[in-house]
């Protein structure tokens, strides 16, 4: 019998019997052997958090969520994601996974409203960069995103990604403090149009 198989056997039986901790051990030994089959890390990661291990469960279901990617089996991918956002509602990284899952599936209203969710989580941590990445793929999966041009877009990160007040964001562009306000409000509002237009089509699907 391959070696594998039979540690698979002898975890399952050992989860029978309750003796979770040991089944846990035999799991450890077939990761070790390089065995990467998506379903036993979900296994794992269910057992961990029935018992409270939140993190370790967390870090079980990130790796099928990766093996599942690789065979693209983005739809797999994309339910592991959400069994973490279930046990791990801050996890940022997440949203940015769903949002490039959903993009592959075709699904570009659903990765926007979590490209969107990850930018605004990035812009509360103060990480720019990554918010200005995530604002920049919303608008390329936007069918209209010509609706926030570029002025909008640049107002857009100097007050919201950067931090700028209205003054020094006028003061950098060369503008008057209204036309700040203007350009941010009408920026503001086009994103939130989108993700509201998009959760109205996913609840009417």
């Amino acid at each position: 019998m391959d070696r594998n198989l039979a540690i698979k056997k002898k975890a399952q039986t050992l989860i029978q019997k309750g003796q979770v901790d040991a089944a846990l051990a035999e799991f450890d030994k077939l990761f070790e052997s390089g065995d990467k089959d998506p379903y036993d890390f979900i296994l794992v990661a269910d057992l961990l958090a029935k018992r409270g291990s939140m993190q370790e469960a967390v870090r079980r279901y990130r790796q099928a969520v990766e093996e599942y990617g690789r065979a693209e089996l983005f739809k797999n991918a994309i339910a592991v994601c959400k069994k973490i956002l279930r046990i791990s509602k801050e996890d940022l990284q997440i949203h940015r996974t769903l949002g490039d899952l959903y993009a592959k599936e075709g699904l570009y209203g659903d990765a926007q409203i979590h490209y969107l969710e990850y930018a605004e989580g990035s812009i509360r941590r103060q990480e720019h960069e990554s918010a200005l990445d995530a604002l920049d793929l919303v608008l390329s999966l936007s069918p209209d995103n010509e609706e926030l041009s570029e002025k909008y877009r640049v107002v857009f990160v100097l007050s919201d990604v950067e931090g700028l007040s209205n003054e020094e964001a006028a003061k950098v562009l060369g503008l008057t403090v209204p036309a700040i306000k203007s350009r941010l409000h009408r920026a503001r509002l086009y994103l939130r149009e989108q993700l509201s237009r998009y959760l109205r089509e996913g609840r009417a699907e």
